[in-house]
């Protein structure tokens, strides 16, 4: 079988999207009904009082407001071929959900009701409460379920289904992936008999090879291991791109293709590396703005594995993100990966 049919790259998965509010399929939530006339000016008054997304809960999915057609009153405004069928249309409002209403409105043993307190405040009449969706719609299926007790809004693309289809690799981004990855191996063996971890960047869209650790190391006549904390793979890597981009302006100037691709060094490009970026690397590379990066092996248990471990790539509070993927253990490719490593690693979990 080959290593594109059987999948040889994980994804790293980021940081978990913080929870809606409440994981529940129904919620239970104020309604009433209110006058045409004063629909308008309440619904502004709620979205500063009572905001359907609030931090323990989120109803930013569901409508303010629901039309509800009198079957009866429109079929005695038909009947007497009146032109005027509002009659025969009933606003209803979503007040807020009972838990945020109720830390709202203190209501003593003795007092005015939940519902009372909210007819007099906000002007409306025959409060109630009304389970509604709890949560974004997952599916097509789902919002209908949801839209039989309260309108609701449905965005397909946004779905976790739509969302996972659309991060599938294609049989070619594999087809690179692989053919990247045995670049970066090359990488390694190009430093001799040292154990130093190769690094490559990427153009993408050819799979041409942009630049190497070993060509930079080379160029700086820094065969051995540099015992400067700076001097990894990675960022010789990097380097090697600016070399090459102030080498190519010097002839093409600012029109060059390198410039051309924007401000930072590696925007859309991918990196290669047989092991796992430390902390500070994987930053590093969130400021050269890559697309992917794809990594061999962990490190184990000589350093913090930065994508793995601490998912520098998929950091809250970032200006960019990129996707990060490591070789398949069981692959041949994770292997030769840890067989070259220069410490002793650990296989992926």
């Amino acid at each position: 079988m080959s290593e594109t049919s059987s999948h040889p790259f994980i994804e790293v998965r980021g940081h978990p999207c913080p929870a809606n509010g409440s994981s529940r399929l129904f919620v239970e939530v104020y309604t009433a009904d209110v006058e045409a006339k004063e629909c308008g000016t309440l619904v502004k008054r709620l979205s500063r009082e009572l905001h359907l997304l609030q931090p323990s809960i989120d109803l930013s999915h569901l409508k303010r407001v629901h039309r509800v057609v009198d079957i009866v009153s429109l079929k005695a405004i038909q009947d007497s071929k009146r032109r005027k069928t509002t009659q025969a249309i009933q606003l209803k409002i979503l007040l807020g959900a009972v838990s945020v209403i109720h830390q709202k409105f203190s209501v003593s043993p003795h007092g005015d009701s939940i519902a009372e307190k909210l007819e007099q405040t906000y002007n409306v009449a025959n409060v109630c409460t009304l389970e509604v969706g709890g949560r974004v719609p997952e599916s097509e299926d789902e919002w209908k379920l949801f839209n039989e007790h309260w309108p609701t809004s449905f965005f397909p693309h946004k779905t976790t289904a739509h969302l996972e289809k659309e991060l599938e690799l294609s049989e070619r981004s594999l087809q690179q992936m692989c053919l990247g990855m045995r670049h970066a191996l090359t990488d390694v063996t190009a430093h001799g008999t040292i154990k130093i971890p190769g690094a490559i960047v990427v153009f993408p869209d050819t799979g041409e090879v942009l630049a190497t650790s070993t060509a930079e190391r080379k160029y700086q006549e820094s065969a051995e291991r540099n015992p400067n904390p700076l001097a990894t793979p990675i960022l010789y890597a990097i380097q090697n791109v600016s070399r090459k981009e102030r080498q190519s302006a010097i002839s093409k100037g600012m029109d060059c293709p390198m410039f051309q691709r924007g401000q930072y060094l590696c925007t859309g490009l991918d990196v290669y590396t047989t092991l796992e970026p430390t902390v500070f690397e994987a930053m590093a590379l969130v400021h050269a703005r890559v697309r992917y990066v794809v990594f061999g092996c962990s490190s184990g248990t000589t350093q913090l594995g930065g994508l793995s471990e601490v998912k520098v790539h998929d950091l809250p509070g970032t200006n960019h993100r990129y996707r990060a993927f490591y070789c398949s253990p069981e692959t041949d490719l994770g292997r030769q990966c840890r067989m070259l490593a220069p410490t002793e690693t650990s296989p992926m979990k």
